[in-house]
């Protein structure tokens, strides 16, 4: 699916950009300015490009961090000049980079380093590198999400099985029940006054 360009339709690319932030850790803010880089760079982000970036940052120590990089390495490629120094931000987040490329085109690191001084070139090593990164890391934000989801589920599981064991085992539950029929009573009191 395609996000939609900002010129087109600005709170549909909105909406779009929050239903990307609420199924990754990253923030609508990180997301925007993400899809701001990219579009300004002359690139049409969509959903695909976006994830795929979030799946392999997800596998990092920093996952923005190594979602930042892609996106400027990807801004970057789009006129050449990608050199090591770019795909070193990548293995220094701990995507391995280097491995991918190699599998995928069969280039040494000096090799690379030629090739994405063009911008064809550049485009072969970005392309490549968003293949690798798709079939090595693809699902993995999910993933995450979900074992997060399950750890929170867990946390509220834990949270309300104290708070029964408070209510009822320790004698809370009496504790309140005693209070809400003083409550009662001082209130019908005043109500019987009233009357009165």
């Amino acid at each position: 699916q395609k996000l939609a360009a900002s010129g087109e339709a600005s709170p549909a690319v909105f909406r779009d950009i929050q239903g990307f932030a609420a199924k990754t850790n990253f923030s609508v803010r990180d997301v925007t300015k993400a899809y701001i880089q990219l579009q300004t760079s002359g690139i049409r982000p969509t959903e695909k490009m976006l994830m795929t970036f979030s799946d392999a940052a997800s596998a990092s120590l920093n996952p923005l961090e190594a979602f930042n990089s892609l996106v400027r390495i990807t801004t970057r490629a789009v006129g050449g000049g990608l050199g090591l120094e770019e795909l070193e931000q990548l293995v220094n987040a701990g995507i391995p980079v280097y491995t991918l490329l190699e599998e995928k085109i069969g280039k040494t690191r000096l090799q690379l380093s030629e090739m994405g001084q063009s911008a064809e070139g550049a485009k072969e090593i970005m392309a490549a590198l968003n293949e690798g990164l798709e079939e090595t890391f693809g699902g993995l934000t999910i993933k995450r999400m979900e074992n997060l989801s399950t750890k929170i589920s867990n946390m509220g599981d834990a949270f309300d099985a104290l708070a029964d064991n408070l209510f009822n085992e320790g004698g809370l539950g009496d504790v309140m029940k005693t209070l809400v029929d003083h409550i009662t009573e001082a209130l019908n009191g005043v109500v019987e006054l009233r009357r009165a």
